[in-house]
């Protein structure tokens, strides 16, 4: 059983276990440890951590996202232009890139995108366009060696 089977199984019953006497309590708690295979004292905690939890905030772990969608498809946009480089090699050649995409009038990006893009550290342009290169190569090929044919003995 998962833990989202479990939660599920923990939010059925949460309203009911918290109006109940406290031998509706016991049965509900039976019937819980029974179906989960959870320790008994786990189930009356996991109530508890259910009872204070507010239901209109969502928890979100981490920093927040800076560089969005948009500005990876204007980096995207970019990398292809470049013939596939590597970030290393197409960070200082970005700002070149923008200038000439959007005097031929081919630049679609926002201008918060481009803004975010053109203040983009060389590390962060390696790691996006690593992403960039894992989804769209080929891979190895064909190697242009083989095997002999004769055995030695």
């Amino acid at each position: 059983m998962n833990m989202t089977t479990k939660n599920d199984i923990f939010t059925r019953y949460l309203k009911e276990y918290l109006k109940a006497s406290n031998e509706r309590k016991s049965e509900i708690l039976n019937h819980i440890t029974d179906v989960t295979g959870m320790h008994r004292k786990a189930c009356i905690r996991r109530f508890g951590v259910l009872q204070r939890k507010d239901p209109s905030s969502r928890e979100t772990r981490g920093r927040p996202t800076y560089y969005t969608k948009d500005v990876d498809a204007a980096l995207f946009a970019i990398w292809e232009a470049a013939n596939e480089l590597c970030g290393e090699l197409l960070h200082p050649l970005i700002n070149e890139y923008v200038t000439i995409l959007r005097r031929d009038g081919m630049w679609i990006h926002s201008d918060e995108a481009t803004g975010k893009l053109l203040s983009m550290s060389e590390r962060t342009v390696r790691r996006r366009c690593r992403k960039f290169k894992v989804k769209y190569s080929i891979g190895k090929g064909i190697s242009g060696t083989k095997p002999s044919a004769l055995k030695s003995l």
